[in-house]
């Protein structure tokens, strides 16, 4: 039986422009080994990415990002997305701050 695609929430894009850079540039930014790229924000800077079989969240203009604590898995939160897209994030998304590396080059 072939897999069943998700759906793409409103505003976002499963094509990723540049895909290595952005996993680099995430990567960097938050210490993670960046599996994949989930979506891109169409008209923003965020992207949802999966690490470790995790989403995140991470936006590139305030630099600041978000475990997926709830729910769980791509289907799932693509199916939440797009019954209430982001950045109106309903209750029923639960984020977790994420810890950035120090990125203090001064000892």
């Amino acid at each position: 039986m072939a897999p069943v695609s998700s759906v793409i929430p409103k505003g976002w894009s499963d094509k990723i422009v540049q895909e290595s850079s952005v996993k680099k540039m995430i990567g960097e930014s938050t210490g993670l080994k960046v599996d994949k790229i989930d979506l891109a924000e169409i008209a923003g800077c965020r992207y949802i990415f999966s690490s470790g079989g995790v989403q995140h969240i991470w936006n590139c203009s305030s630099e600041e990002g978000a475990i997926v604590k709830s729910p769980r898995g791509r289907d799932a939160l693509f199916a939440q997305l797009a019954a209430n897209p982001l950045p109106s994030i309903s209750s029923d998304v639960v984020l977790e701050p994420l810890v950035l590396p120090d990125s203090d080059l001064e000892d």
